[in-house]
């Protein structure tokens, strides 16, 4: 239950290995989504909209290289990334 639909296709000789593939990029979009959605009100984003004009708020390394990063996207596309 993402944000949108998903596919993932790999490609393998063995079918264990993609198994234990899907079951890796699966495990990892799902610590993506609670992290990061902004409908899953533990998630840092959640916290960041509900502290928006009223508080800082503290975030670790990966949140602040991904913001980095958005703020580099949305400069960089004259301002058309948002």
């Amino acid at each position: 239950a993402f944000g949108g639909q998903n596919e993932l296709q790999i490609y393998t000789h063995s079918e264990n290995r993609a198994r234990s593939a899907a079951r890796s990029v699966v495990d990892e979009m799902r610590r993506f989504e609670r992290k990061y959605s902004r409908f899953q009100e533990g998630s840092i984003v959640s916290e960041i909209n509900r502290a928006a004009g009223v508080r800082a708020v503290r975030v670790d390394e990966e949140t602040a290289q991904l913001l980095s990063l958005a703020d580099t996207a949305f400069q960089e596309s004259g301002e058309l990334f948002d």
